[in-house]
């Protein structure tokens, strides 16, 4: 069995010249493969983007990891497929597409002032970073949130979906789409909650520990702000 994850191909580019760039990545890293790659199916071009679809067998989850690493240095968008072999194609693109456009163009994308609670959040292990303003309102529910960041597509995307779900949500209801998503992405589910709406879709980040780190940055950085309404600073790799 195989995953075939897609990388964003830049203008001129045809898969075998990403498939050389990456291999000169990992040759002068010193990277050690642990097996080969091959072309997978392409998808279709989304928002002007091709992407060059690369098929790693299941076996090389070292390979996978060199994969995302270089795609981050070179900022490039990947993506993975759905990984929930069950799942059709429109829903794979569905995926695809969602994530792009929150990555390209995220939602609630800036900075609150006037007394807004600021946390700081960084994963160091993929680079992202985010700086998260939430206003709550004198009952506790969230009035208002903001964020900006940079990062990998799943970081910021992630993000933008969970900015879009939490604003004027109560302090109970934000609380239990936090425990939701965090189930979401680091276990089966069977039935994830409608309330996530698209945030849904990235159930499958589960299957690669460190994109876990990069979905539930934003998410972090919310719980900080929940239980300290003095803001602060929280990093993934405190988990």
């Amino acid at each position: 069995m195989a995953k075939t994850l897609y990388v964003e191909m830049r203008e001129g580019e045809g898969w075998g010249d990403v498939a050389d760039r990456f291999l000169e990545f990992c040759i002068a890293q010193k990277k050690v493969m642990n097996g080969g790659f091959s072309e997978g199916d392409p998808i279709p071009v989304k928002a002007g983007i091709r992407y060059a679809a690369i098929s790693i067998p299941d076996h090389s989850t070292v390979l996978i990891d060199y994969l995302y690493e270089w795609a981050k240095i070179t900022s490039r968008a990947i993506f993975p497929p759905y990984p929930n072999a069950s799942m059709n194609t429109e829903l794979e693109e569905l995926y695809q597409s969602v994530i792009l456009d929150h990555s390209r163009k995220p939602r609630n994308f800036g900075e609150l002032t006037d007394g807004a609670v600021q946390v700081h959040g960084d994963n160091p292990s993929c680079g992202d970073e985010i700086d998260l303003s939430v206003k709550f309102a004198a009952d506790g529910s969230v009035e208002d949130v903001k964020f900006k960041g940079q990062g990998c597509a799943i970081s910021q995307a992630s993000a933008s979906m969970m900015t879009m779900k939490l604003k004027g949500k109560s302090e109970a209801d934000a609380r239990e789409m936090l425990r939701s998503f965090h189930d979401v992405v680091t276990t089966e589910v069977a039935e994830p909650p409608r309330m996530l709406g698209d945030l849904r879709l990235l159930a499958g980040v589960r299957k690669f520990p460190q994109r876990v780190k990069c979905a539930m940055l934003g998410w972090r950085a919310f719980e900080q702000a929940l239980e300290d309404k003095a803001g602060g600073t929280v990093s993934t790799e405190e988990s």
